[in-house]
């Protein structure tokens, strides 16, 4: 494998981890909703996310392709997008407020 290839999949693979590990603290903020979820997150380049009613809209580029990944939920998200952040680690803070979860990416200074 040439090394354009390794580096779109280590690419491929972080913004799947990155899904991943958005998916599991929503998870854990639905199955615990008097907690608050904070932890620190390493946003991929070339990544929007889109929350929006009882889903997660996720759109990445891979070699100049757009690919989506949509994820539902049995709650509503407090409707949110987040485009055209730079790639750098964020504090990831999901929280309930009332009958939404709220998610919040806050830069680390």
């Amino acid at each position: 494998m040439n090394e354009f290839n390794k580096n779109v999949k280590r690419d491929l693979e972080f913004k799947i981890a990155f899904i991943n590990e958005i998916d599991q603290a929503v998870l854990y903020a639905i199955n615990n909703p008097k907690n608050i979820y904070l932890k620190n997150v390493e946003y991929p380049s070339n990544f929007n996310i889109t929350f929006l009613d009882s889903f997660i809209i996720f759109d990445f580029l891979i070699e100049n392709n757009l690919i989506n990944k949509i994820l539902m939920y049995n709650t509503s998200f407090y409707n949110r997008k987040f485009h055209d952040f730079p790639p750098q680690t964020y504090l990831l803070n999901i929280t309930y407020q009332y009958s939404y979860l709220v998610i919040n990416l806050i830069e680390i200074i």
